[in-house]
């Protein structure tokens, strides 16, 4: 078989694999327990992290695990939206977002923020002198894909964090599913850059395994409560 969906799914490496069931089997202990099992768990998950953050060229105190992009949109699409309440209740995407960005978008637009869209060009770029015209002094979270997963459109995320420069009161997020392991991660992960949002099963991990990243200092509402994992903001 010859297979061509890669932007859609890829096959786990068969490393990812045998890591995978070998953790599974020796070392299942609940990370949290303060046994031995427990404390290895620990261990791995810690050492995980610090190699996804090397990956990206992040601290791992910035890297949160999840269970994949959907649920990385949702968590910082409304989490920072409610955040950031008290300083305004305006978003904005773009017109080609993934729909677990638009989706995460509407369904705010139903709880009393309102929503603008970036509109995009014939060879789905995004325009920023048109997202410029949308900023606000309400405005409080802009998000832009890196890499479109219908037709590849490398978005201008340096060009979008240099017109947000001087909006420090605007948090940026950037969906980088489908930029991991296709281009540099200069180019969509810039300083400016607030919080991104990857997919493990994009770059041949197993499938239900993802990761936020997010700024050293930012803020963002937890969007699983319950026993405080991921230093309290996402709870398993």
């Amino acid at each position: 078989m010859i297979y061509f969906d890669n932007s859609a799914t890829t096959m786990p490496y068969p490393e990812a694999l045998r890591t995978y069931q070998e953790v599974s089997t020796k070392i299942f202990g609940n990370p949290s327990s303060l046994h031995q099992l427990g404390t290895s768990a620990t261990r791995i998950l810690e050492a995980s992290r610090k190699q996804v953050a090397d990956l990206i060229g992040k601290s791992a105190d910035e890297i949160f695990f999840t269970s994949g992009g959907t649920e990385g949109d949702n968590w910082v699409i409304k989490g920072v939206a409610f955040e950031k309440e008290p300083y305004g209740k305006h978003i904005i995407v773009s017109d080609i977002e993934h729909p677990a960005v638009k989706e995460s978008a509407k369904w705010l637009s139903e709880h009393g923020f309102e929503v603008s869209y970036i509109p995009v060009n014939a060879q789905g770029f995004v325009d920023v002198e048109a997202l410029a015209g949308l900023l606000r002094p309400d405005t409080i979270l802009v998000s832009v894909m890196a890499v479109n997963n219908e037709i590849g459109s490398i978005q201008p995320i340096q060009e979008i964090s240099a017109l947000l420069a001087n909006e420090p009161t605007i948090s940026f997020h950037v969906d980088a599913v489908q930029a991991i392991g296709k281009i540099p991660v200069s180019a969509y992960l810039t300083d400016r850059v607030d919080f991104a949002t990857f997919s493990g099963h994009k770059f041949h991990a197993v499938r239900g395994v993802g990761f936020v990243y997010k700024k050293a200092g930012k803020k963002i509402t937890p969007f699983l409560t319950g026993s405080g994992q991921e230093k309290d903001l996402r709870s398993t």
